[in-house]
């Protein structure tokens, strides 16, 4: 549901992502009053990553300020994950989800291919198919589209219940659908798709007795 090509678990102790600590106000205003400021110019030189690890594990934190030790409980202090370069982070009630952003170009083939794959299962359901009819596909792509059918056809073809996948390119594409077929015309990031879908029409036998 997520297209994510593989998932990695993590332990709690990874250095995964640093984080920017605050003083919670509501906890703070009151006991610190007009150190605040020295509290928050003082948190932004402790490790994030060990304030994180007291918090989970539910011990204080002790800060200098001013040559004085301040204790402040996991509740008097707020933490902001930061992603590490090339991610995107979240982390809510002890959980960390990290997603890898970078699109590399087999990434992108393989989104467009997913996205044949999309358009295919709708032109199915317009053509009035079956969830388990067979079908012969003809598809008109070029440039990257066209790479990505060549490297997964095999994959789109199954996905579709492809019997016969056949890719041409775009110059091809007939300008009427051929008899008997449902013809759709697309776009995916900029290129021109065309998809032709011909049911398969089951063979019957029969004999004498």
């Amino acid at each position: 549901e997520l297209n994510v090509k593989a998932v990695r678990f993590l332990s709690v102790t990874d250095d995964f992502v640093d984080y920017q600590v605050k003083p919670n106000l509501p906890r703070l205003g009151k006991r610190l009053g007009s150190r605040l400021p020295a509290l928050r110019a003082a948190l932004t030189m402790v490790d994030g990553r060990d304030v994180a690890a007291n918090v989970r594990a539910g011990r204080p934190t002790v800060i200098d300020l001013s040559g004085e030790s301040i204790e402040l409980a996991p509740e008097d202090l707020l933490l902001d994950a930061r992603s590490p370069e090339g991610y995107a982070a979240q982390e809510d009630r002890g959980y960390l989800a990290a997603l890898r952003t970078e699109v590399t170009p087999e990434l992108r083939l393989e989104g467009l291919a997913r996205d044949v794959v999309r358009l295919v299962q709708n032109a199915r359901k317009e053509a009035g198919l079956d969830v388990s009819d067979r079908i012969e596909l003809t598809l008109f792509a070029g440039g990257a589209l066209g790479e990505a059918l060549e490297r997964h056809g095999d994959e789109v073809a199954a996905e579709v219940l492809a019997v016969k996948s056949v890719l041409r390119s775009p110059e091809e594409a007939p300008p009427q659908p051929p008899q008997g077929a449902h013809t759709e015309r697309h776009e995916l990031d900029g290129m021109d798709l065309t998809l032709v879908i011909e049911k398969v029409q089951e063979s019957t036998s029969g004999g004498h007795g």
